[in-house]
């Protein structure tokens, strides 16, 4: 039951940031939206703590395709994973800010092991 209201959550999340993404670039250009140029594939950031095999990258990929996104034909992703290294998310938080996209997603575990 919290896992579907965590999901819930996270499409609301993924749902107001991603249109938020379009009517920026829509309201962006400075001309009426049926003259404007269609926009560009939605670029996303992701930071993860761990690795690309983390839980969190699939639910999250899987929540983009809920609501009708594709990586790599309507969306674009730059993921950046630190390796379970606290010391690495300062350095691979700017390189993703640098590279300017739409929206920046931090994901990873609370949980420690030990």
């Amino acid at each position: 039951m919290a896992r579907d209201r965590t999901r819930q959550a996270r499409r609301r999340f993924l749902q107001a940031s991603l249109a938020l993404t379009g009517l920026g670039l829509v309201a962006g250009c400075g001309v009426v939206p049926f003259l404007a140029p269609a926009p560009s594939v939605p670029r996303i950031g992701y930071l993860g703590l761990g690795s690309a095999s983390d839980l969190s990258t699939g639910e999250f990929l899987a929540g983009l395709r809920d609501l009708g996104y594709v990586e790599g034909q309507s969306i674009s992703i730059e993921w950046r994973y630190a390796g379970g290294r606290l010391d690495r998310l300062p350095e691979l938080a700017a390189e993703l800010v640098h590279l300017k996209p739409d929206i920046l997603v931090a994901g990873g575990s609370t949980s420690s092991s030990t």
